[in-house]
């Protein structure tokens, strides 16, 4: 009788990002901060894409792995990736912007803290409707020339007077975290504009 071999594929795919985020701090009539573009910090992770091929036999626990390989990730794979965040379900959209208010932070607290991978530093929101600086749902916008490439962006208008701010965060609409970046301590006024705009690409 004819023994029938078994081919087992196993895929590990680790997907990266590069996420790029830039602050520009438009100045309004009052004259209180100038025009700038500020380059606020990049994190570039390796891509690991890789399959492994094994051969066994029914009845047979041991299997032989026959190769390890790295492979391609699509074009229409780093879309997938990227639409995977980017749409869906509101709750699961990844295109929440907020700003911690480190306006106490002047007087030596540290409400505003840098981000770390764990997620467990100080960071003190705007409240929702207060000062035109709360949290909220950024503009997205697919760059098409280049496949898995994205930016979301969002312009915060101040309503209040001495206002400070140091760190962003890019979430969800749960406010569970995606990436966070700081830039330098910048003091809004009224009518002050913030802009963050977020670049993330799949290399």
């Amino acid at each position: 009788m004819e023994k029938k071999n078994k081919i087992i594929l196993s895929g590990i795919l680790l997907v990266s990002f590069a996420i790029f985020g830039f602050a520009l701090i438009s100045s309004s009539t009052n004259n209180h901060i100038s025009n700038s573009n500020v380059k606020v910090q990049t994190e570039q992770l390796g891509f690991k894409d890789t399959v492994c091929f094994y051969k066994g036999h029914v009845g047979v626990a041991e299997k032989t792995l026959i190769a390890c390989n790295h492979n391609i990730l699509y074009n229409q794979g780093r879309n997938m990736t990227r639409d995977s965040l980017i749409v869906g379900s509101a709750s699961n959209a990844v295109t929440t912007i907020s700003l911690c208010n480190s306006t106490a932070n002047l007087t030596g607290s540290s409400d505003c803290m840098a981000p770390t991978a764990a997620g467990t530093e100080n960071f003190k929101t705007f409240p929702s409707g207060i000062c035109g600086l709360g949290a909220g749902a950024g503009t997205t916008s697919i760059l098409s020339s280049t496949p898995g490439n994205w930016t979301i962006t969002k312009t915060f208008t101040s309503t209040c007077d001495a206002q400070s701010t140091n760190v962003t965060i890019l979430s969800n609409s749960t406010l569970y975290n995606f990436s966070g970046s700081t830039f330098p301590t910048t003091t809004l006024y009224t009518n002050d504009q913030l802009t963050i705009n977020w670049t993330i690409s799949i290399p």
